[in-house]
Order: C-alpha cells, then structure tokens, then sequence
C-alpha cells in the first residue's frame, strides 16, 4: 500500500476548495455597479492554513497497517493574532487514531504568520487515504 496525501483542490478541479469555510463567498460591488468577487478572508487563511498543515501532516503507522482511511473534519478558531485555539473533531474519519492525529498535527501548526482582521471559527477537512499498490 501506498500513503496518498490530499493535495487542496484548484478551480480547474472543482469550482470549491478543499477547506471551505462555514460561511458563504461574499462579493463587493464596485462604484459602476459591477460584482467584483472578492475571496473572504477565510479562503485566504484556509489556503495559508492548507499549506502549513501539510508540513505537519503525518499517517499514523498503525493506521496503516491495518488499513484505516478516512477524512476528519477539523473545527477550530484563528483568533486576532493569528494563534488557532478550541482544536476539536468536528466529524470523524471513524477512527480515533486518524482523528488524534489530524488534531496532533493542527496543533503543531499553532499560529498563523497571516494576523485576520477579526476572528474566525472554521472547519478544515484532513484527508487519510492509501492506495493499492
């Protein structure tokens, strides 16, 4: 077997990232009345916080071995510093070794090099997958 780590999707793939924010995608208009999308602040912290995890990210050996896959829906806060707090498994892969580790790893990110205007509370999706082969 082996160890597929999740690459966050790009617009070609889906027309969504891989950690989506709870809230909806906000638009500003601009002074001629045009819709100008503008990518939320969330989207900006996912994808730095997508980044960062995967320098932490690690596949449990044991889970290996007996083959556990599974995706944990991570919950969390980026508070005004940057520092992410209240780490807890919103959903679970179905394995509580792939949960502590997705959590472990979030935690070892600790804080953000990015400081939000205003604090966040969001879920990231942690991928555990192996191939055959």
């Amino acid at each position: 077997m082996d160890i597929v780590q999740s690459e966050p999707e790009t617009s070609e793939q889906k027309n969504k990232p891989m950690a989506s924010p709870s809230t909806e995608k906000s638009q500003t208009s601009t002074e001629q009345g045009d819709t100008n999308p503008q990518p939320p602040e969330e989207y900006l912290l996912l994808a730095l916080l997508n980044e960062e995890l995967s320098r932490h990210f690690f596949y449990p050996p044991l889970a290996i071995r007996r083959g556990q896959q599974g995706t944990v829906a991570l919950g969390f806060v980026i508070d005004r510093q940057g520092q992410i707090n209240n780490i807890h498994v919103a959903q679970s892969s179905g394995h509580a070794i792939l949960d502590r580790a997705a959590v472990q790893a979030l935690s070892r990110v600790g804080k953000l090099s990015s400081r939000p205007q205003q604090p966040h509370s969001l879920q990231l999706p942690v991928a555990y997958r192996l191939a055959e082969g």
